[in-house]
């Protein structure tokens, strides 16, 4: 799977939807039109006489200009209308779609089993594929088994998973269905998926105006003691529109098929890349096809979200119509030698107890020295900025990777059978207090603000003080019980930390959250200076919050040729190449290769070190972050090659390398030995 091809391919998908839609919205203006047309025509010829008085014609005529006027206008006013507060109304994102279909959110320390599963899985899976942590929530009235991935982009993702699913599928059988949606979250599909039930609703609403109509000149009618022929133009209406948005829901359909049956190939083998293992995806699908209540949906508002679900949730009459493949060709495409027969597998299965596997540790001599790999959060508060910053320092001594930059683009929004060890390993060795912590919303903020706490007597006085005076006393003395625990632990463990708590924090109020986001600000400004642990944590952490309390909108590709952001691409690849060298004819020879990496066509100029300070960094990832992924691609693969130009990559140059990608919605997961140089 190749990242930035997949977001390109989704973006095409617009087209695709626009397409149908305009044409749909065709159909049911002509179909409209035509019949208004006839009833012109009934009349002219039973009242041949009043019609040539009022209208100035005789006998039957099709062109009447203010009939299509109106049918247009009256079409596209209420298609549009109710698509766009539709789409407003999920404007949220995840959170906004899981709710609208009655998921409940699991809480991030629960003590139900069966959820705590759930979590740990997720958990996984996005430490490992390096997106944030998203919450999952739980559809309890579902007995099915099905699940589903909703946002506009990774720092707004949901989980969703059905109560049957939880209770129904061993690990890794679980492991599989939460692989596959994690492929639409990196695919780009779930931007889509929202855009397409907007599309859908705005669509179907026809058909509820019709029966309305419909509904209305029958009780008219009524009240006229049975005399219904000032009803009877009423109720021609009335059913055309009924009729019309039956149509627009089988034009419904065949959008939803359009978009999403092959896209549900792909995850599916996206899965079993991903977990390495055929039976996780693949046994999952045999476990629905024995199971009684399969993937059907019980929610009222399943139709129009039945797209985005793991498997076919609405029974459909049209066959070529569903969202998804048959259960049986998913199936044969993981395991070509099934038989079909789903009683004779849960037998097996049964037997075998197909329960959670443990994945083998990799081997010593493969072990990451840049253990804090494990990746951050997204990212940083609405507008807030980084605040005043010294000039970009070289970076220090300290451990070392050879990297191969190709096979790092190359691994961008991938994830493994060995990434996932490697984050499992992770969360192992972090302290068990601060485990407990990062899922508790109260004490995971206060992990946050022992991360910032300065050494200096002074300045960390000061910090607690500004603890206390916007979060209170109990604050304070968490932060100062956790801080100790905080300084013991290696850098490796302070980031994935990050990403779990992001999970968590998303559970605040708006208010909770501003308080928490003024304050990380404050802390981090304290010593009116920035490291780049401070920038990577103010930066991603708080723009991904942001994003997920809709302080800032969903990204949108402004920008389709380097020469727009040419300046903006320069600092980046200037601060990375004076972070990882000293020496003038070190970054120099550094920034030309990465400037060769660009290709040709532009001529590079390395920024001056002065004015490479994390202020402007800031606002040079936030454009790029609007950059087509084509040229996100070239961007990322000349910093990969930046750092990499002496052949080894440090730990800090690999903090900011993932920092940057994050940072423009480009996932990258764990490094490891194994991206060797040759």
């Amino acid at each position: 799977m190749d990242f930035f091809a997949s977001q390109d391919k989704a973006r095409g998908k617009t087209k695709i939807l626009v397409f149908y839609y305009g044409l749909a919205m065709l159909m049911m203006m002509l179909i409209i039109y035509v019949v208004l047309a006839a009833l012109l025509n009934i009349e002219a010829t039973a009242n041949p006489g009043r019609v040539k008085m009022e209208r100035g014609y005789t006998g039957i005529q099709w062109f009447h200009l203010e009939i299509l006027v109106m049918v247009v206008f009256g079409v596209s006013l209420v298609v549009s209308l109710s698509s766009f507060w539709k789409l407003r109304e999920l404007s949220g994102g995840g959170d906004k779609v899981a709710s609208m279909l009655g998921g409940r959110r699991i809480s991030q320390n629960t003590t139900d089993r069966n959820e705590r599963v759930v979590m740990n899985v997720v958990e996984e899976m996005a430490l490992a594929s390096g997106i944030p942590v998203p919450p999952v929530f739980v559809l309890d009235s579902e007995p099915g088994i099905n699940a589903f991935a909703a946002g506009y982009s990774p720092a707004d993702a949901v989980i969703g998973v059905n109560r049957g699913t939880i209770e129904t599928l061993n690990r890794g059988e679980l492991q599989g269905v939460i692989a596959h949606e994690f492929s639409h979250i990196l695919n780009g599909d779930m931007k889509i998926n929202i855009r397409l039930i907007g599309v859908l609703f705005g669509i179907q609403v026809l058909a509820i105006i019709g029966f309305y109509t419909f509904r209305f000149a029958g009780l008219g009618a009524g009240r006229r003691g049975g005399d219904n022929k000032a009803a009877i133009p009423i109720f021609v209406v009335g059913g055309v529109i009924m009729i019309v948005g039956f149509i627009g829901k089988i034009c419904a359909g065949m959008i939803q098929a359009a978009i999403s049956r092959q896209r549900e190939y792909l995850a599916d083998a996206s899965a079993v890349q991903f977990t390495r293992d055929p039976s996780t995806i693949g046994g999952a699908l045999k476990v629905i096809g024995a199971h009684a209540s399969g993937t059907k949906l019980v929610t009222p508002d399943a139709t129009q979200a039945s797209h985005m679900f793991f498997a076919e949730g609405v029974v459909s009459n049209f066959n070529s119509m569903s969202t998804h493949p048959p259960l049986l060709d998913r199936i044969k495409r993981i395991d070509p030698t099934f038989s079909g027969q789903y009683s004779s597998y849960m037998k097996q299965r049964h037997k075998t107890s197909v329960k959670s596997r443990k994945r083998p540790s990799p081997p010593k001599d493969q072990k990451n020295p840049l253990d804090l790999l494990e990746k951050l959060p997204l990212p940083g508060i609405g507008g807030a900025g980084v605040g005043p910053m010294g000039e970009f320092a070289a970076g220090m001594p300290g451990a070392e990777l050879a990297m191969n930059p190709v096979a790092m683009i190359a691994g961008i929004g991938m994830l493994g059978e060995d990434h996932v060890a490697h984050s499992q390993q992770l969360v192992e060795k972090i302290p068990a207090s601060i485990n407990t912590a990062v899922h508790d919303a109260f004490s995971g903020r206060c992990v946050v603000y022992a991360m910032l706490l300065d050494d200096d007597p002074v300045v960390h006085g000061k910090q607690l003080a500004t603890i206390e005076s916007v979060e209170g006393k109990p604050s304070v003395e968490e932060t100062s019980r956790l801080v100790g625990i905080v300084n013991q632990m290696p850098q490796n463990q302070r980031l994935p930390c990050l990403e779990m708590v992001q999970g968590t924090l998303s559970q605040l109020s708006l208010e909770q959250y501003k308080r928490f986001g003024y304050c990380v600000f404050e802390l981090v400004k304290a010593d009116h200076k920035m490291d780049l642990f401070e920038f990577i944590l103010q930066h991603l952490l708080l723009t991904h919050l942001d994003r997920r309390f809709g302080l800032r909108p969903a990204t949108e590709t402004r920008y389709k040729n380097m020469n727009q952001i040419k300046s903006h691409i320069e600092l980046i690849l200037s601060v990375l190449v004076y972070k990882g060298n000293e020496k003038k004819q070190e970054y120099v020879e550094a920034f030309q290769q990465a400037a060769q990496a660009l290709g040709e066509g532009i001529s590079w100029e390395l920024t001056p070190r002065d004015r490479c300070n994390f202020q402007l960094l800031e606002q040079a990832l936030t454009e790029a972050n609007l950059a087509s992924p084509a040229i996100k691609k070239q961007i990322l693969h000349a910093a990969a090659t930046a750092i990499a130009a002496d052949g080894k990559i440090t730990v800090d140059e690999a903090e900011l390398f993932r920092a940057f990608a994050e940072s423009i919605e480009c996932p990258v997961p764990p490094i490891f030995a194994t991206h060797n140089t040759d």
